[in-house]
């Protein structure tokens, strides 16, 4: 069976037994050296998911709110490995500090237009396509000649281009790895939150 554009569940071999065996979830995993765990997150996280999406929206151009729906829990994700956050909750104000985590960008200008923009994107977007199936009325997929949102402030809507967005995460996790190398505090705040994750079960999470 394949989980993913790479790995069929054969190909996982030791590492799935080295996650050890439990209905609490993975402690095994939490033994293994801190690069392992860096390099299994960023195989999960891009290669499961991010270049899936990728693969999706550009085989499929009807496909964009699909693509949306994989890839917008990394926001949440990435901010809660970025502080180290131990503890369920918090999956607004995580998904939106992620956001600006991803595009710094977005804290220039108006305060009031980024709020704007990342409570519509956290209700509207993250929401919608994970509860219901399908964003609010405000959120649009759309060609965009560059970036991956814009925020329209005359029709209070927030347009999305879908490919920009999974090739920006791509990017910001291959650095976001990158600097976990390097950056000490950063390395313990991802361990943290890796090790809490590998100790609960999917039904905790």
């Amino acid at each position: 069976m394949w989980i993913s554009l790479n790995y069929e569940v054969r190909d996982l071999g030791d590492e799935a037994a080295n996650y050890g065996s439990s209905s609490n979830g993975y402690p095994g995993a939490i033994n293994w050296p801190i690069d392992e765990k860096m390099a299994h997150f960023n195989k999960r996280i891009d290669e499961w998911y991010l270049g899936v999406a990728e693969k999706v929206v550009t085989t499929f151009p009807e496909a964009g709110f699909a693509g949306l729906q994989i890839v917008l829990s990394y926001f949440e994700c990435i901010s809660k490995y970025y502080e180290g956050f131990i503890g369920d909750g918090g999956s607004g104000c995580h998904f939106k500090k992620g956001v600006l985590l991803a595009f710094p960008e977005l804290t220039d200008g108006s305060k009031g237009i980024r709020n704007a923009m990342l409570n519509d994107l956290y209700s509207g977007a993250r929401n919608g396509l994970y509860h219901v199936a399908g964003a609010a009325p405000y959120i649009k997929v759309t060609s965009l000649p560059t970036g991956a949102f814009h925020f329209d402030e005359e029709n209070g809507q927030v347009l999305i281009h879908p490919l920009h967005l999974v090739r920006a995460l791509r990017e910001h996790l291959k650095q976001y790895v990158a600097e976990l190398k390097t950056n000490e505090q950063l390395r313990n705040n991802f361990e943290k939150r890796f090790n809490y994750e590998m100790l609960l079960s999917p039904v905790d999470q």
